[in-house]
């Protein structure tokens, strides 16, 4: 699955309150950190990013605007992941897109000749 998560925001947060929101979405969709949380501060804003054993969780401000993003090879809750992240990192408003990583062949899938 991949989730997207844009909009405007109150606020900025910084490098601590990043990774403790980032911590409490990694626990409660149940996936496992790797390594370290990366946080960089930009001209534009602040970006983060932390790998997780499913895949990774990355998020970019541009001013009071944030793009955040889940992709995972596991299946989560998409309704749990947006209203926990709409709280912790202050949306005001915000549109999502939700798209399935599915690894199994579907109805939607396309042949592709070799």
């Amino acid at each position: 699955m991949h989730l997207q998560i844009d909009g405007l925001v109150n606020k900025t947060l910084n490098e601590d309150e990043s990774k403790q929101a980032i911590y409490e979405l990694i626990t409660c969709l149940e996936m496992t950190p790797v390594d370290g949380f990366i946080f960089r501060d930009t001209y534009l804003g602040p970006s983060g990013y932390q790998l997780i054993m499913e895949s990774h969780i990355a998020f970019d401000y541009i001013e009071d605007y944030l793009c955040f993003d889940i992709f995972s090879c596991k299946d989560f809750d998409p309704e749990k992941a947006i209203e926990l992240t709409v709280e912790k990192f202050g949306f005001k408003e915000y549109k999502t897109n939700l798209m399935d990583r599915s690894f199994l062949p579907s109805s939607g899938w396309k042949s592709a000749i070799i």
